[in-house]
C-alpha cells in the first residue's frame, strides 16, 4: 500500500525525542511481555519467535486480521536466525530444537517457520493481535500529546498488515543497535523496565509530558523502582536481575539506591546511550508518521484496535 504524497501529516519540529522515548519504552515493555506470554521466560525463544513472525508476516495476514496459513511459504534457515541474533549456530540449533519440541515452531528441509497446529496458531494470532494493538496504543498516546499535531489529509482504514509490519520492525530495531552499550539482550530488557518505571508518571501526565517533551525528566522527579518489581515486569528471575543490575551499574547505566534502582540523566547523556535513544526515537517517529500518511487518525483510534487498548505492564 503506497502512501499518498498529498496526505503528509502536520508534525512537530523538532521531534519531541524525550517524550517519544518514554512512550517507546512503554511499547517495548509491552512487546517483551507479549513475547514472554507466547514463548515462556527464555528470551532467545521470544526473539526467535519475533523474527519468524516478521519473516512469515505475509503468510499469516489477511485483510481483516490474522489466521494460520494454508501453506507456509516463508521460512528461515538456522544460519539466518543465528546471524540475525548474532549467536553461534550451535546455540541457535539447540534453541530451535527446544521450540520445535514445545510445538511453537516447525522445521522442514526448507527451513524453520511458526507452527500452524491449532494450539500454535492460537498462540501466534494472540501475539500478532497484541503487537498490532500495542502500536495503535502508541499512536494514540503520541497523538494525544501537545507536542505533535498529526492530521491525515484523508482518514481511511489502515489494514492490520500495514500496522503489524511496522510494529514488528520497531520491535526489531533495538536488536540491531542497542547492543552497542550493553552486552546482553536480556540485560537490555531489564534496563527498559527500570527506565520505564522511573518515568511512567511523567509519560501519562499530560502537562508534565509536554513540559519535558524535549528535555530529560529532572532527576528529582524520577521514581526509583525496586529491582524485584522491575524483574517481575519482564518475568526475569530475581537472581538474574541482581546479576544484570550489578553489570548495569558497573557500566554506568543505572544507579542503585536504598529505595530502588533508577536511570538518571547522567546515565542517559553518555554518547553511546544518547545516540541510540535518538536513533530509536526517530525511527519510531518515522514509522508512526507513515501510518498517519496511510490515513490513521491519532485522534480517532477507538475502532482501530483489533481487540482493545492493551493495559500497561504492571510494576
Amino acid at each position: 500500500m503506497q502512501c499518498d504524497a498529498e496526505a503528509a501529516p502536520t508534525i512537530a519540529s523538532p521531534i519531541p525525542i524525550v517524550e517519544l522515548a518514554r512512550f517507546t519504552n512503554e511499547f517495548h515493555l509491552s512487546a517483551i511481555d507479549a513475547l514472554r506470554r507466547s514463548c515462556g521466560h527464555k528470551y532467545v525463544h521470544g526473539l526467535i519467535f519475533l523474527l519468524l513472525c516478521r519473516i512469515g508476516l505475509d503468510d499469516w495476514c489477511e485483510p481483516s486480521g490474522f489466521r494460520p496459513p494454508g501453506k507456509v511459504r516463508r521460512r528461515a534457515s538456522i544460519n539466518q536466525l543465528a546471524a540475525s541474533l548474532t549467536c553461534p549456530f550451535e546455540t541457535m540449533r539447540r534453541n530451535v530444537a527446544q521450540m520445535e519440541a514445545a510445538g511453537i515452531i516447525a522445521r522442514t528441509q526448507e527451513g524453520v517457520a511458526l507452527a500452524t497446529t491449532p494450539a500454535a496458531a492460537t498462540r501466534v494470532v494472540a501475539y500478532l493481535t497484541v503487537a498490532h494493538d500495542v502500536l495503535i496504543r502508541l499512536v494514540e498516546d503520541i497523538g494525544s500529546s501537545e507536542s505533535t499535531a498529526w492530521m491525515p489529509a484523508a482518514v481511511r482504514r489502515v489494514p492490520p498488515h500495514a500496522v503489524l509490519q511496522r510494529a514488528l520492525d520497531i520491535q526489531l530495531m533495538p536488536l540491531d543497535i542497542d547492543h552497542q552499550f550493553a552486552r546482553d539482550r536480556s540485560m537490555l530488557f531489564l534496563w527498559c523496565a527500570i527506565t520505564t518505571a522511573n518515568t511512567r508518571h511523567i509519560a501519562y501526565d499530560k502537562a508534565l509530558s509536554a513540559r519535558y517533551a524535549f528535555q530529560s525528566t529532572p532527576d528529582r522527579l524520577r521514581r526509583p523502582v525496586s529491582l524485584q518489581l522491575a524483574a517481575g515486569a519482564i518475568g526475569m528471575p530475581f537472581s538474574s536481575a541482581r546479576r544484570h543490575a550489578q553489570t548495569l551499574e558497573a557500566l554506568g547505566l543505572i544507579e542503585r539506591r536504598t529505595d530502588g534502582v533508577v536511570v538518571l540523566t547522567s546515565n542517559l547523556k553518555r554518547d553511546d546511550v544518547d545516540s541510540v535513544t535518538v536513533t530509536n526515537a526517530r525511527y519510531m517517529f518515522r514509522k508512526l508518521e507513515e501510518l498517519v500518511r496511510l490515513g490513521l487518525d491519532p485522534k480517532k483510534l477507538e475502532h482501530a484496535y483489533l481487540d482493545k487498548r492493551p493495559p500497561l505492564v504492571a510494576f
